[in-house]
């Protein structure tokens, strides 16, 4: 195992190295396509391609502990402007093949204004718009605690996930943005998801609502969400609630975050999962580097910690190379790596 962790240290390090002297352009350098189509909206579309070696080698492991994934994005965007309202208008959809599994896991249209912001169809909920916690600013690599890397299960606050769902957005006002969202059951994407309104949480909803600005030179965010479900035979809804904090100051990132998830039968009682993450990133050189933390804490099972060091570089425009390393100490004990080349248009 040392062995292991040592040569992917190594290896992350290296390429950082290298990348940070042979390129000075930013990370996040892309090349995008725009088509004319001749109709009302213009159409423009952005990719990546993720090529990753991934290792896993914890207690409850019991196959490979290595191995290859490939994971491809491609969005589509649409906007257009109305000319005797000023509303705009549009569509984003985002086909994603992960390993040979084709799915369109975004698919959805908006409308946008001094109303704020309307859209409709396949999209995350409020809760993972807005959200703020331990790695959303500060995460380096492929995400650390949030990141591509994480073979070994976290607990996870439980929302509706890419369902088609109808949400609202606020306008923003000052750094200050509220939304709400509904979907009819978790997940689902269509008529065919009726079909079994047994299979899974319904009526899932969330709310939430985000500050972000400057204070005395210091980049700042506050983040609360709340969601909930009804639940079906055998299985309670949800009542889950998360917290998040953010601080940004002289090249130095600092994340925190908190989330707790209670049976909506019985709210009061403890909660049946919570936790705690935190993370802090910076860049030198042109090399991104954080670490990341969370504390999971489940009734039904011991705690368990995770521990990340991430870091990522670019190595030619518009290519980059990412990396994670994580020891998590739990019930599943073990090591969880990942060295990933990402490339973006």
């Amino acid at each position: 195992m040392k062995k292991v962790l040592l040569g992917t240290t190594g290896l992350i390090a290296a390429g950082a190295i290298a990348g940070a002297a042979m390129v000075a352009t930013p990370a996040a350098a892309q090349m995008q396509g725009a088509i004319s189509t001749g109709g009302a909206l213009d159409l423009s579309f952005s990719g990546r391609n993720d090529f990753a070696w991934v290792y896993t080698d914890d207690d409850l492991t019991t196959g490979r502990e290595s191995t290859f994934f490939n994971d491809f994005r491609l969005q589509f965007s649409a906007d257009g402007v109305g000319d005797a309202t000023g509303i705009r208008y549009g569509y984003r959809n985002r086909l994603r093949t992960s390993n040979g599994n084709v799915n369109f896991d975004r698919n959805w249209v908006f409308f946008r204004g001094g109303f704020g912001e309307v859209r409709m169809g396949v999209e995350d909920p409020i809760t993972n718009t807005l959200r703020i916690s331990g790695s959303s600013f500060t995460a380096k690599g492929t995400g650390g605690i949030d990141g591509f890397s994480n073979a070994i299960p976290r607990v996870r606050i439980q929302d509706s996930g890419n369902a088609s769902k109808v949400i609202y957005l606020t306008p923003n006002v000052m750094g200050f943005q509220a939304g709400i969202d509904y979907a009819v059951q978790d997940g689902s994407t269509g008529r065919g998801s009726l079909q079994a309104p047994g299979a899974g949480h319904q009526d899932p909803w969330s709310v939430g609502g985000n500050w972000q600005g400057n204070f005395a030179g210091a980049d700042l965010g506050v983040y609360v969400g709340y969601a909930g479900s009804s639940g079906t035979t055998g299985l309670e809804g949800r009542r889950n609630l998360q917290t998040g904090f953010r601080a940004g100051f002289m090249g130095f990132d600092v994340d925190f975050g908190y989330g707790e998830e209670r049976s909506s039968a019985n709210p009061g009682l403890t909660p049946r999962v919570n936790f705690f993450n935190a993370g802090i990133g910076t860049e030198i050189g042109g090399v991104g580097l954080s670490f990341t933390f969370q504390n999971d804490n489940n009734k039904f099972t011991d705690a368990t910690q995770y521990y990340y060091f991430s870091a990522g570089t670019p190595i030619l425009p518009g290519v980059q190379l990412l990396g994670d390393i994580g020891y998590v100490d739990g019930a599943a004990d073990g090591i969880d790596a990942i060295v990933k080349v990402r490339t973006s248009f």
